[in-house]
C-alpha cells in the first residue's frame, strides 16, 4: 500500500445534492494532495488493483463538509482528471 485515499461525501442537502471531496496522504512521508470533485467519479479498481492505494470513505453534515474542505482546490469531474491532479501532486 502506497497512500491512503480518504473520499469524503455530504449527506444531501435541502435539495439533494451531495457533495464530494477525496484527500491522498502518502505512506511514507506527509505528502498529502486534497481538492474537491464533481461527482463520485474515483475508480475504486484503479485506486486498489494498479495506483495500489487503500480506500476510505466518510459521510459529513452539509456544514461541516463545507467547513471542511474551505479553499480546495477543485480537482476536476472524471476520474482521469482526479487521478493526474492526485498522482501530479507527488510527481
Amino acid at each position: 500500500m502506497k497512500a491512503v485515499l480518504t473520499i469524503y461525501n455530504s449527506r444531501r442537502d435541502t435539495f439533494g445534492n451531495v457533495y464530494y471531496a477525496v484527500r491522498l496522504h502518502e505512506r511514507k512521508g506527509k505528502a498529502e494532495a486534497r481538492g474537491t470533485i464533481g461527482a463520485d467519479n474515483v475508480s475504486t479498481i484503479d485506486c486498489r488493483e494498479v495506483l495500489d492505494w487503500y480506500i476510505e470513505r466518510q459521510e459529513l453534515p452539509v456544514r461541516e463538509f463545507n467547513r471542511f474542505t474551505k479553499g480546495w482546490p477543485h480537482l476536476g469531474c472524471c476520474w482521469d482528471e482526479i487521478k493526474a491532479a492526485l498522482v501530479g501532486s507527488f510527481s
